[in-house]
């Protein structure tokens, strides 16, 4: 949200259960893994929750722009995509980056991950695809951008 802050709600009942705090700048993105809720903001970090304790477990840095996408690749990798171009693969048991994606000319805007594969969408409008965090290689599709303008940073 725009105040920084992650709201947890009882789905059933429609009633706010907490709010998680603890990044600086507005939280555009989250994630969800059977232990942990990940949420990438606007200060360029992502935050690991514990679903248990709703407690901040880890914040991961390393993006020097905006983190715009998640995407929880396996139970020990979250992946995350960022203004500043690339993909960062974190281990969830040693939260620290184990390697970095690039390929992308801007913003990476939309993660997907399924059977051991993570694909990346960016503004730059050149969809990839990564295997376990490898080399990125073009996947064929549209060539020209859809729903952003080159140049703009954030929403308005």
């Amino acid at each position: 949200s725009d105040d920084a802050t992650v709201k947890v709600w009882d789905a059933q009942r429609l009633v706010l259960v907490a709010t998680l705090e603890g990044h600086t700048d507005n939280v555009r993105v989250l994630a969800c893994s059977r232990t942990h809720l990940f949420s990438g903001s606007w200060d360029r970090t992502v935050r690991a929750w514990s679903l248990r304790s709703l407690e901040c477990v880890a914040a991961l840095q390393g993006h020097t722009e905006a983190v715009l996408s998640l995407t929880v690749a396996d139970e020990r990798t979250v992946v995350s995509g960022s203004y500043d171009g690339t993909l960062r693969f974190w281990d969830t048991e040693a939260w620290r980056c184990t390697r970095v994606g690039s390929g992308h000319e801007d913003a990476v805007r939309v993660l997907v991950a399924g059977n051991g594969h993570v694909y990346s969408g960016a503004y730059d409008g050149s969809p990839r695809h990564l295997v376990g965090g490898q080399r990125s290689r073009r996947t064929r599709g549209r060539r020209r951008e859809m729903g952003a303008r080159r140049g703009r940073r954030r929403p308005t």
